[in-house]
């Protein structure tokens, strides 16, 4: 393998434990090489990891002689392997590192800011330490701090330009593996007899802390509180697990001795498998001063246990305030003692608070979400400069063409930040300034207002034609991109008239359809038009795609779906249950928490089956009276005065226009209803699947692969009001059926359809198209 990859840190511990299991994930992709000082700790790192070791001993500590003797031999590594990248950690590591590398030509070098030391340091070591960060910064090629507010402190204090940094995912620098760390591995029965060993009782309240026991943790205030605290609560145990530093930042003596002398504080030292201690703790404690982004969090987090943390960058990211856990201010003695005596005296809210641990864990830091995402950049690193002079390979101008800047804001905007990695993106669209605000940071290299109209205007769509064409002759791209029919007929016939190479459609939904008549048939041939005129059809799902098949428009051959279909997927991060919310938001509309909600999401029109959803629900109403309808999205053909004439018990249904956050509407209902007539593969069911919600959709091909009839949600007839009511009522009548369906739906949207797995196939559709 020539790929050669290497990655440093200080010392092996970060190696073997930090970033466990990462190295042998790079290793099917790369000839990983890890650098580190000599120890058995690197030895088990070539053991456990399975890829090579090279020692060169380096020191946290500033040491000129050391150092130097250190760069030279990095520098001399770097120009016998000759590494496509080179990616450090920790500080030392960094800046010897990314100096040597830059010496020796390495063309990506990525530094990994896991914490900044620096912020606790005075006078002129903390000069030297700000030179050191921006040496280091100033060397490497990408900068990658592992949590938000890590970014926000390094712009902050201009370390270096923000176009160098990126936060990966959702920060940290490996996850957590949560099939290691879960707590259905140990029993009642091993918990307890763990407990009995370490002379817990039963029905003690247990605080841990786990990590080095130094005063920058927080330890001295945190022993403090809790002898406060147990003068109070007998009935309490703080477990400590982690080694004690005495020759790094050392504990107060009369901290040490309080943890010498209490009985209810188990001090048990350094533990190569801390889960028994998670599984057996209530709460963990971790009031540290500074963190990058801290594993401690997120692995107790992982095995179910709600955290106290302090209100500093990582922490304040992992946590949210009431939901797993809660924040208080750093170095604050009185704020733990309040918040430790909070959760003994509050245990609805640590079981609260405990219940939603693991999900949120799970589902922002599980490890092979940040491995992936890390491999991503190493991928696009690689694709994107040509290793031999390290000349930056010819970028590609790809333009798209779609009628308003929202359908790109909605529907792109996730492909167009990947695909700019590898190529210039430009925009056409109809650009409404109020829309603009959501392009102020985006990577497009231009947005051009070209007007492109729905309905058929002859004037209009010749002028349209004709500045498309002028655009595209003068721009000379390499590929035009349309969405929706009008941007495919014009968008296409004039790129294929300005003799644009690559020509490619998507389609994502029939307007002839629904249609009938000569009508029907002139917008067929419209289409035909179109596919005759591309050099790639791409079709959003399989059911669909079948459909434009049988009707003549495209062919097996000339046709294809990315994927498992969807435009762009679902962010599900974004896009999450979260029962705390779902009250707020209820409680914010004024709706009962024994009402049942059913929602319509998207235009309100009479082709969405609005009219039928109000009948249906019309006659669920006479039957239940707790139940409530409420529709958001936008009001296309003054459906609100036909509802209400419908639904004779108007209180029931509730109306919002268009919004920026559909995510808190979807929260607030229980089941998801999308009674269309005709559909493209719909992201509004793939969002509310995500959140948990069982679907009612009708059996239109568009919807077909949206949902799983029984896994996701159930079906009705197109148009039919009975069938429509008939799933309603099933519902309302099978509370286990509804959670059943909602599980499913979030399992099947993050398998299939998250937003960086559809990213993902396009990037290999355009990379293969272009023959990158």
């Amino acid at each position: 393998m020539s790929k050669k990859l290497i990655r440093i840190t200080t010392v092996p511990d970060t190696l073997r434990g930090i970033l466990s299991g990462q190295l042998k994930f790079m290793s099917d992709k790369y000839e990983v090489i890890a650098v580190s000082s000599d120890g058995q700790m690197l030895n088990e790192v070539q053991i456990h990891e399975g890829v090579k070791v090279v020692p060169i001993n380096m020191v946290r500590t500033i040491s000129p002689f050391k150092d130097l003797k250190a760069l030279i031999q990095l520098y001399f590594l770097f120009k016998k392997e000759k590494p496509l990248i080179v990616h450090t950690h920790t500080p030392k590591a960094g800046i010897l590192g990314m100096i040597a590398a830059k010496f020796a030509g390495v063309p990506n070098r990525l530094h990994t800011v896991g914490g900044l030391p620096l912020l606790l340091a005075n006078g002129n070591m903390r000069k030297v330490l700000n030179l050191v960060e921006k040496v280091t910064y100033s060397c490497a090629t990408e900068v990658f701090p592992n949590s938000f507010g890590l970014k926000e402190i390094i712009i902050e204090h201009n370390f270096c330009n923000s176009s160098k940094l990126k936060v990966l995912a959702n920060g940290s620098s490996n996850g957590v593996n949560t099939s290691y760390f879960d707590p259905s591995l140990f029993t009642e029965n091993e918990k307890q007899e763990l407990k009995s060993n370490l002379g817990i009782d039963r029905n003690d309240f247990v605080f841990i802390f786990l990590g080095r026991l130094v005063s920058d943790k927080g330890i001295n205030e945190m022993i403090n509180a809790f002898k406060r605290l147990n003068k109070e609560v007998t009935s309490i145990k703080l477990v400590l697990v982690g080694p004690l530093e005495s020759h790094l930042d050392p504990l107060d003596k009369k901290t040490i001795k309080e943890i010498e002398s209490n009985n209810n504080i188990i001090n048990i030292g350094l533990q190569n498998d801390v889960r028994p201690y998670f599984a057996l703790a209530d709460i963990l404690v971790f009031p540290s001063y500074r963190e990058g982004f801290p594993n401690v969090v997120m692995e107790a987090g992982a095995m179910g246990l709600p955290s106290i943390v302090s209100n500093i960058n990582g922490c304040n990211e992992i946590i949210k305030e009431g939901e797993n856990g809660w924040i208080i201010p750093a170095k604050d003695e009185e704020a733990i003692y309040n918040k430790m005596k909070f959760c003994i005296e509050n245990p609805k809210e640590v079981d609260k608070a405990a219940n939603n641990s693991r999900e949120l864990i799970t589902s922002k830091y599980e490890q092979k979400i940040i491995w992936e995402a890390i491999l991503e950049e190493y991928q696009k690193v690689e694709k994107g400069k040509k290793i031999d002079n390290y000349k930056i390979i010819k970028r590609e101008k790809i333009c798209f063409v779609v009628p308003y800047v929202g359908t790109a804001r909605v529907f792109l905007m996730n492909h167009i930040e990947e695909l700019s990695n590898y190529f210039d993106i430009y925009l056409i669209a109809n650009v409404l300034e109020e829309e603009m605000i959501y392009f102020k940071d985006t990577p497009i290299k231009e947005i051009k207002h070209i007007k492109i109209i729905r309905g058929i205007n002859l004037i209009n769509d010749l002028r349209t034609l004709f500045y498309l064409y002028t655009y595209f002759k003068k721009m000379k791209f390499d590929a035009v991109h349309t969405l929706t029919p009008k941007a495919n007929l014009l968008g296409i016939l004039a790129s294929r008239l300005a003799l644009v190479s690559n020509r490619i459609i998507l389609f994502t939904g029939q307007v002839w359809h629904t249609k009938k008549g000569v009508y029907k048939y002139f917008l067929m041939i419209l289409d035909r038009f179109t596919v005759w005129n591309a050099t790639h059809i791409l079709v959003d799902g399989q059911p669909q795609r079948q459909f434009l098949i049988q009707n003549k428009i495209i062919t097996e051959s000339n046709s294809l779906v990315l994927g498992k279909g969807s435009i762009c997927g679902v962010d599900i991060n974004r896009f999450i249950p979260n029962a705390t919310t779902k009250k707020e938001v209820r409680d914010e509309l004024g709706i009962k928490e024994n009402d049942l909600v059913y929602m319509f999401l998207g235009r309100m029109n009479s082709e969405k089956g609005i009219n039928e959803l109000a009948e249906a629900f019309n006659s669920l109403r006479k039957k239940h009276v707790n139940v409530r309808l409420l529709l958001v999205g936008g009001d296309e053909e003054n459906m609100t005065p036909i509802v209400k004439q419908k639904v004779k018990d108007i209180e029931s249904v509730m109306f919002y226009g268009v919004t920026p956050t559909p995510e808190r509407f979807i929260q607030a209902c229980d089941v998801f209803c999308m009674p269309s007539y005709r559909e493209a593969f719909c992201l509004s069911i793939l969002e509310a699947s995500s959140m948990e919600k069982p679907i009612i959709c009708s059996d239109t091909y568009g919807l077909m692969e949206s949902i799983v009839e029984n896994r996701t949600g159930i079906r009705h007839k197109v148009a039919d009001v009975d069938s429509l009511y008939l799933a309603m009522e099933k519902l309302f009548n099978d509370q286990n059926l509804v959670e059943s369906l909602g599980k499913g739906g979030r399992q099947y949207v993050l398998e299939n359809f998250s937003a960086k797995t559809i990213t993902e196939k396009w990037l290999e559709f355009y990379l293969k198209m272009f023959n990158v």
